[in-house]
């Protein structure tokens, strides 16, 4: 799993171990155990911290830009709390991986844009010379 993304990586973390019969506590800890390079892995370990210390670790949500990712840490403490969270979980893979998806078209949708730049910036000149370089030559001998 180490290309794909760390919210989804987590979230199916999460859901299988549910369904395995682990608790959300001890699904997070196999995660990070697995997963030591993912970099949601620090604030999921500052997370179960602060609620294994009786802090609210809702202050850390602000730091967190994505949308989906506030989503899933909220869902995180709610199971952490013991409220059943297997088919939010469930619902949330489904939107996560509609929204990799589209963000993938996204980029695929621009590749082209993005592949005429080499295109412009060293063939198309190269090209010129090859079509105006002999026409050059015999106008810099006729001088």
């Amino acid at each position: 799993m180490e290309s794909m993304n760390p919210a989804l990586s987590f979230l199916l973390a999460l859901k299988f171990g549910i369904e395995r019969g682990v608790s959300v506590r001890q699904a997070a800890q196999e995660y990070l155990q697995t997963e030591t390079k993912s970099e949601l892995s620090p604030m999921i370990a500052q997370w179960l911290s602060d609620r294994a210390s009786g802090r609210d670790p809702r202050s850390r949500l602000s730091k967190i830009k994505s949308p989906y990712r506030k989503t899933l840490f909220q869902i995180f403490d709610r199971g952490l709390q013991g409220e059943s969270i297997h088919g939010v979980l469930v619902q949330m893979e489904i939107e996560l991986s509609e929204a990799q998806k589209q963000e993938m078209d996204e980029f695929l949708a621009s590749l082209p844009l993005k592949m005429l730049i080499p295109l412009l910036f060293f063939q198309f000149p190269a090209f010129l010379l090859v079509l105006f370089g002999p026409l050059l030559r015999q106008f810099l001998t006729s001088f």
